[in-house]
């Protein structure tokens, strides 16, 4: 079926940005055809932001949240000419795939709040719906959570209000592991079933319950995970940069950053900065926090170790991920690889993590 055709000049300018991006063929990609399942990838979203900005004239920035909710370039035309579409209240949810009949599967952000990682994760699935839940703060006048407990209570009444009754699928990676772990309980609790709860290669955070946060050392994270700087810049720099200040910091990961990079992901001094304030405050709610309580069955999958303090995959599952093992009833571990454990936002999940959460999910009757 050929792609449908552009009806007005934004959509037409959308079209053109989108295929120029992506580097589709227009015999490819239409008005609606949808970015996330045509296989865009977080820079590719990065950037069509700066494209459109430029592309269309807007004074006001384009909040991301607005492409990842409305992924065809006629979606998107109709919210660029709402100003209420584009300043709507805060919600977590952003819908990732719409398509299919089994249950949903809920993604949990990480540790840096923002829920790209997931985009190549959530093409793979035809059959079901794949929810992300983003954190607040991104957008102008967006207050941060103060708590854990305020995210959990947010994201519960944001999943119920989509998904009114289970069975459930939950997953998150980093933060999002013990946030997906809380929220289980929540539904439990109410006499809902979750009969999916996975961990993607991360552990309970009270493995280390006086761990300290420090607003640079998110920063580097940051900046690390965008591809600005390498793993081996963070070794060589993580025993000073907690020193710096603010200003300084983001002095550095600018002067030590590619500037072509920086531009194609719109990226400046002070909106690294307030990215690394978002993430700041969902570290800082981690320190003392004490995950309690278990369920009836986490799976947990395992790759290769993502903290300094373990050398390698055995060490990693020993020392962190085995913790898993007294929260639940039935906890299962999963060797999975991933193809490139430093992509873009530091996780990409490659052909047999896919393959092995298809089973897993499959197995769990969901």
């Amino acid at each position: 079926m050929a792609p449908t055709l552009p009806i007005n000049h934004t959509e037409k300018v959308l079209l053109k940005t989108f295929q120029e991006v992506l580097g589709a063929a227009k015999a490819d990609v239409g008005v609606e055809t949808n970015l996330i399942q045509w296989g865009a990838t977080p820079l590719d979203i990065i950037k069509l932001k700066g494209h459109l900005q430029y592309e269309l004239g807007f004074r006001n920035e384009i909040p991301l949240i607005a492409i990842l909710s409305n992924p065809t370039a006629r979606s998107l035309s109709r919210a660029l000419a709402d100003e209420a579409l584009l300043s709507k209240t805060y919600t977590p949810v952003v819908m990732l795939q719409s398509k299919g009949k089994k249950a949903p599967l809920w993604l949990f952000h990480p540790d840096n709040g923002e829920i790209l990682v997931f985009l190549s994760l959530a093409k793979i699935f035809t059959d079901r719906p794949v929810y992300a839940l983003r954190a607040r703060g991104f957008n102008p006048g967006e207050a941060f959570f103060s708590s854990i407990n305020e995210v959990i209570i947010e994201y519960y009444k944001a999943i119920k209000t989509q998904q009114s009754h289970g069975p459930y699928a939950l997953a998150g990676c980093e933060f999002g592991s013990l946030l997906a772990f809380e929220v289980a309980k929540v539904l439990r609790a109410n006499g809902d079933e979750v009969r999916f709860l996975g961990t993607f290669n991360s552990p309970p955070y009270n493995t280390n319950p006086s761990r300290h946060v420090d607003w640079s050392l998110c920063l580097l994270d940051i900046a690390v995970s965008l591809g600005l700087l390498s793993e081996q810049h963070r070794a060589s720099v993580s025993q000073y940069f907690p020193a710096l200040a603010k200003g300084e910091a983001v002095q550095h990961i600018q002067h030590a950053s590619d500037p072509t990079l920086m531009a194609e992901l719109c990226l400046t001094g002070d909106s690294l900065a307030d990215w690394a304030d978002i993430a700041f405050s969902l570290h800082k709610m981690t320190v003392g926090y004490q995950v309690t309580g278990n369920v009836e069955s986490i799976d947990v999958f395992c790759g290769e170790s993502r903290n300094s303090t373990a050398t390698d995959r055995k060490e990693w599952f020993q020392a962190h991920l085995s913790s898993w093992a007294g929260f639940g009833r039935d906890v299962t571990f999963y060797e999975v690889e991933e193809d490139t454990p430093e992509g873009l936002f530091g996780m990409e999940f490659g052909a047999t993590f896919q393959k092995t959460l298809c089973k897993v999910l499959l197995s769990r009757g969901v």
